[in-house]
């Protein structure tokens, strides 16, 4: 095979293997979509057993969520944190202090 043509073999082999995997991925997307559909439809004993398991976890999460946004709202509402207006006030008095102190130093010394 001479140079261009083992380059165009070569292109046209790795385009069809992109375009497999491309036909590959839409086909596993349809074949998951249809075998979830059926799964809902399905009314066996034991899908209506993984159907209640789920809708139950979905429960306790949604439930152990709420509880956890409950706590953190009553922690912050109990614990008085610092803005940085008390920050920066409490370092222009600190400032202030210093400031005090070396003008009382120089009075004595």
């Amino acid at each position: 095979m001479g140079g261009w043509h083992k380059e165009v073999f070569m292109f046209t082999t790795l385009k069809k293997a992109a375009l497999v995997g491309l036909g590959l991925t839409q086909q596993a997307k349809e074949t998951v979509s249809a075998l979830a559909r059926k799964g809902e439809e399905n009314q066996s004993e034991e899908a209506v057993r993984v159907k209640a398991f789920f809708e139950s976890a979905e429960k306790g999460e949604h439930a152990c969520s709420q509880k956890l946004d409950d706590l953190c709202q009553r922690i912050t509402r109990g614990v008085k944190l610092p803005m940085r207006t008390d920050i920066d006030r409490l370092k222009k008095d600190l400032a202030d202090l210093a400031a005090e102190v070396t003008q009382l130093k120089e009075h004595r010394g």
